[in-house]
């Protein structure tokens, strides 16, 4: 691991979520929803949040 962002992957390309949610997918202006590119790599996220709490995250792979 380099420890430098993913290109399509930084946190000034994800798409903004506001809002009370239980389940919501993120989305990236250049990556889209797709992470399937990330599989199978050892890599670290961060999470940006304002006047929120993060219970769980998973990702899940969707039929094409």
């Amino acid at each position: 691991m380099s420890g430098r962002p993913i290109p399509g992957f930084v946190l000034d390309d994800s798409v903004y979520i506001g809002g009370d949610f239980t389940v919501i997918e993120a989305e990236w202006l250049e990556g889209g929803k797709d992470l399937s590119r990330l599989a199978g790599r050892p890599d670290r996220l961060a999470f940006k949040v304002r006047g929120a709490r993060l219970y769980a995250i998973q990702f899940v792979a969707h039929p094409r």
